[in-house]
């Protein structure tokens, strides 16, 4: 009796749908970024660089890749620059869109 029960537990579990991609791309997984609003505060908005990535994050074991996106402001361009590389490393050979670390807050913060 307890083996049917098993089996149908097993089959129900491996039919639930499970996206793994969503395992990975949660938001307090990416790397992180600094705040804007209050890095324009501290800074101003021509003092703060902000940075851009766009590309896939590869699910090796599904092979797939799956698109991927973060954003953020930096007080310095070595800092921007080191968040693209921890973008490119978190995307475990994904390819990659587009990347830019560019001077200047967005409007939307100024």
């Amino acid at each position: 009796m307890k083996i049917p029960l098993l089996l149908a537990s097993v089959a129900l579990l491996m039919t639930a749908s499970f996206d793994p991609a969503a395992a990975f791309t949660r938001r307090a997984d990416k790397p992180p970024a600094g705040n804007c609003g209050s890095l324009v505060a501290r800074h101003g908005a021509e003092n703060v660089w902000f940075g851009r990535y766009s590309g896939f994050l590869s699910l090796e074991f599904k092979g797939r890749e799956v698109p991927f996106s973060n954003q953020g402001c930096f007080a310095s361009e070595a800092s921007c620059r080191r968040w693209q590389n921890e973008n490119m490393t978190f995307t475990r050979g994904g390819s990659m869109r587009y990347t830019s670390c560019e001077r200047g807050a967005p409007a939307r913060y100024r």
